[in-house]
């Protein structure tokens, strides 16, 4: 009976209603609800993100949040940009501060300023 807590019963009545007759409870089944998936706001490709995050360990060891709470610092988030470089790159819905943006909306901002300049050379880190 737990099962159907949330549908709707209909009572039956066997023969003609009176107080000492047998009364059933039959259940029916209600549709189920369908909870929405959240919508996505990132949409990276896993290559993206490996290469952004070869960039990220190299300029900022693995942090992705440089500058979080700070002000006056010349290079925040998890790619070492100037705040003008952010601002380029951001979508209206990601962060003012790219110290306050996720990892995957640095990788699509990274993945913007690479099309414009090519992937940054990285091939002297040591990080990997």
């Amino acid at each position: 009976m737990a099962k159907f807590a949330s549908a709707v019963l209909i009572v039956l009545c066997v023969g003609s209603y009176s107080p000492s007759t047998n009364i059933v409870a039959a259940p029916i089944a209600t549709t189920p609800t369908v909870r929405s998936l959240p919508p996505r706001t990132v949409g990276v490709p896993s290559w993206v993100m490996k290469a952004t995050r070869r960039v990220n360990f190299c300029e900022e060891g693995g942090d992705w949040h440089v500058g979080l709470g700070k002000k006056g610092w010349k290079y925040y988030g998890g790619l070492g940009w100037l705040v003008a470089t952010w601002q380029e790159f951001r979508t209206s819905s990601d962060p003012i501060n790219m110290a306050y943006a996720t990892p995957e909306q640095q990788a699509r901002a990274m993945w913007k300023f690479a099309n414009r300049y090519g992937w940054p050379d990285q091939k002297f880190c040591r990080a990997y």
